[in-house]
């Protein structure tokens, strides 16, 4: 997960309950085992690159062009994504 997305999970975490369900999702995020990536200048171009070409958030563009870099999985119910399918693994929710 790109830490760009771990602080989207906080943020939306704490606007629809509170600081402590914020704090919390962060504290499963991490006790599962989920590996949080840097945004480097690199990501930051590549997902640059994506949302100059496809209609998504900034931030999913990191989540995207992470999944593509690493060749892992993105677990999402989000249909933004719908554009990637041939292109990384998604497992929808």
């Amino acid at each position: 997960m790109s830490v760009i997305n771990l602080g989207e999970l906080f943020y939306m975490q704490w606007r629809k309950g509170s600081q402590a369900k914020a704090e919390n999702a962060v504290k499963f995020v991490q006790s599962v085992g989920v590996r949080i990536e840097p945004a480097t200048t690199v990501r930051v171009m590549n997902a640059a690159r994506i949302k100059a070409v496809v209609s998504l958030s900034y931030a999913d563009a990191f989540a995207a062009s992470l999944a593509q870099e690493i060749n892992a999985t993105l677990v999402t119910g989000d249909p933004e994504y719908k554009p990637f399918e041939t292109s990384i693994n998604i497992h929808w929710l």
